[in-house]
């Protein structure tokens, strides 16, 4: 016996492809300039912090030490 029909899953699939095409396009965000820059600038002083070894594990046991550390490589960097 041979039981032809449609899978439910794939007619679902189809209906959802069929749906998500009609939809109008996104237009992406409006990117502010200045802030951009100022947040790129941040993120690669954090990155540059990281590739001290000590800083980037945690060495240090208390705050005290750990932001003696990041004061010292911070005006390493800036020298």
């Amino acid at each position: 016996m041979n039981v032809h029909g449609v899978h439910p899953q794939r007619e679902r699939s189809k209906v959802a492809l069929i749906l998500l095409a009609r939809v109008a396009p996104v237009r992406p965000a409006e990117n502010n300039k200045q802030l951009y820059k100022r947040r790129n600038v941040v993120e690669r002083c954090f990155n540059r912090l990281k590739q001290w070894r000590g800083i980037a594990t945690r060495y240090d046991k208390t705050a005290e030490c750990y932001q003696a550390a990041v004061t010292l490589a911070s005006l390493l960097m800036r020298v």
